[in-house]
């Protein structure tokens, strides 16, 4: 008996010494340094159909290398500018369907795809400077992910979203100072609603010309002016041609939103800590363009100044009656997307509430 149990004793001493060290080494197998999500280089694709050597392009191939820099080279972006990959036009589809993986995009370039996403393009009175709009509209974003939702059912969502400088109305014969000033004018707009700004005012809205095509269609007279911003009236070189610009209020008829929108697909292929890598690099490139913006915005405004031309600043009175104006257009917009089932008034309001 006494054997037995010396037996069974040492059997058990043996069991529990091998189980030790086939844990010990199960341990030190899964301490092992290489992942799949460390050891994995993305290689993705950046279009845009802004110039390279632009302003633009600058500040984006800084923040695709900080991405680089930032991921320890986990993030290659190989970027193609000048339409060289997508179109302007073809943009939104163009990342939905993986033909990059990033794309510059402006609100309202392709209508229809993003309806609740649309707000950023709307004619919105009160805005302040564009760097401070560039926050409201990230913080926006963050607040409602309906907006994000709506781009995921398209395969594509945010990275970052930048406001583009105030809209306003330039013109080469005539001064504008209130709404009813447009009847019988022929106004380059392009978008629905500012659109409606200039038809529901009596005037002609002419829309689809071409950035490059608005110094000649000016000069010749075809149009009587333009709504957009002071940056871009000088990027056309079509400041000479203007006499007049009417700044209605502090945001004039509000402040177009781009971004950068990712490819459904990619993001979530990527590592929680890239995705948030990349997001910083793209936010941190669309803020110092905004800065530029502000930047250019003055000077443009000082060389026009310069040139014998009249910036005209509304006064209250004025300035309310552009803000009447836009109100039934922007109810028009609500109902709209209401009726589509999107929560259109919710997020208006909200953007509301992030202006005050």
């Amino acid at each position: 008996m006494k054997k037995l149990l010396v037996l069974l004793t040492s059997a058990c001493v043996l069991v529990l010494i091998s189980s030790m060290f086939v844990a010990g080494c199960s341990s030190k197998t899964g301490n092992q340094p290489s992942t799949p999500d460390t050891a994995k280089v993305y290689e993705l694709k950046f279009s845009s159909w802004n110039p390279e050597g632009g302003l633009l392009a600058k500040v984006e191939t800084e923040g695709m290398k900080r991405i680089e820099e930032n991921s320890k080279g986990r993030i290659k972006i190989t970027p193609y500018y000048s339409g060289t990959l997508l179109k302007n036009v073809d943009t939104y589809k163009g990342v939905a369907t993986g033909v990059a993986d990033i794309g510059y995009y402006t609100v309202g370039v392709t209508p229809g795809v993003q309806e609740l996403n649309y707000i950023f393009n709307l004619p919105m009175p009160g805005l302040p400077d564009v760097v401070k709009t560039t926050n409201v509209y990230r913080e926006l974003l963050k607040k409602f992910p309906e907006l994000q939702q709506e781009n995921e059912k398209n395969g594509v969502r945010w990275l970052s979203l930048t406001a583009m400088p105030h809209t306003y109305v330039h013109t080469t014969k005539k001064q504008i100072k209130v709404p009813a000033d447009l009847k019988g004018k022929v106004i380059i707009a392009e978008g629905e609603q500012l659109c409606s700004v200039v038809t529901s005012n009596g005037g002609s809205a002419m829309s689809g010309v071409g950035g490059g095509d608005w110094y000649n269609t000016l000069q010749k007279g075809v149009a009587d002016g333009i709504l957009t911003h002071y940056v871009a009236i000088n990027t056309f070189k079509t400041h000479e041609v203007f006499k007049y610009h009417t700044e209605m209020g502090e945001g004039g008829l509000g402040s177009i939103a781009m971004g950068y929108l990712i490819n459904l697909k990619t993001w979530n292929s990527l590592p929680a800590d890239l995705q948030q890598i990349i997001v910083e690099g793209f936010d941190w490139a669309g803020m110092e363009r905004a800065k530029q913006y502000l930047v250019e915005e003055g000077q443009y405004k000082e060389l026009e100044k310069g040139m014998g031309q009249i910036i005209y600043k509304t006064t209250p009175e004025e300035t309310a009656l552009w803000e009447k104006t836009l109100e039934p257009i922007n109810e028009k917009w609500i109902s709209g997307v209401e009726a589509k089932g999107l929560p259109a008034r919710k997020v208006y309001n909200g953007l509301q509430e992030l202006l005050k």
